[in-house]
C-alpha cells in the first residue's frame, strides 16, 4: 500500500508508513496497553506520529510524584502536529536511560514549531516540537514485553526499514 500511495503522493506514503510502524510497534508493549492503544486508534479513529529521534538528545525526562515530566525539543516529528497521540523518547535525567512515552498531541506544554523546511516532501510537516513542563503519566510510559533484540522487536525494525525502501521506490 506504501508504494501505490507513493505513486501519488510521496508525503502520503511517509504518513501512512509512519503511521502503521508506530501501530505496530505498540505490540510490544504490555498487553493491557496494547489492548486500550488499539481498541482507542479504530474507536476513537487517532491518527499515530512521533518524537522519538534516537540522534537528539535534548528531550529530557524528570521523574516526579505524579509521574514524569518532559522538557527540551525533539527534531522530525513528521505530521505530529496533526496527530492524535504521540511516541515520544526522553533520556531519564537520573539514569541517563531512555524513557518512551505515548502522549495526547494536545498536551498542554507541547508546542509544534512549524519549522520544517519542506522541500521535497511537503506534506510530512516534520517540524520539531517543543516540551515544557509536559507531565506524561506513569500509565503512558511504554513498557516493552520484548528485549531489544528479541525475534519481534528486530522485524518490527526491518518493517520500518521495508516501509522506507517502498518510499523511495515510488517517491
Amino acid at each position: 500500500m506504501i508504494r501505490e500511495f507513493a505513486k501519488a503522493d510521496g508525503s502520503i506514503d511517509q504518513l501512512f508508513g509512519n503511521h502503521t510502524s508506530i501501530v505496530s510497534s505498540l505490540s510490544t508493549s504490555n498487553p493491557t496497553q496494547v489492548e486500550q492503544f488499539y481498541l482507542n486508534t479504530v474507536r476513537r479513529n487517532w491518527f499515530w506520529a512521533n518524537a522519538v529521534n534516537a540522534l537528539d538528545p535534548r528531550l529530557l525526562a524528570t521523574a516526579t510524584s505524579r509521574g514524569w515530566q518532559f522538557d527540551g525539543i525533539k527534531r522530525f516529528a513528521t505530521r505530529a502536529s496533526l496527530s492524535a497521540r504521540m511516541i515520544v523518547s526522553a533520556l531519564s535525567t537520573d539514569s541517563k536511560q531512555p524513557v518512551i512515552a505515548v502522549v495526547p498531541s494536545d498536551r498542554p506544554g507541547i508546542h509544534f514549531n512549524q519549522d520544517w523546511d519542506n522541500m521535497g516532501q511537503r506534506q510530512t510537516d516534520s517540524s520539531s516540537v517543543t516540551f515544557e513542563q509536559v507531565l506524561v503519566r506513569p500509565d503512558e510510559i511504554l513498557t516493552s514485553i520484548y528485549a531489544n533484540d528479541s525475534p519481534i522487536a528486530s522485524f518490527l525494525n526491518v518493517s520500518k526499514q521495508l516501509n522506507h525502501v517502498n518510499i523511495y521506490l515510488d517517491a
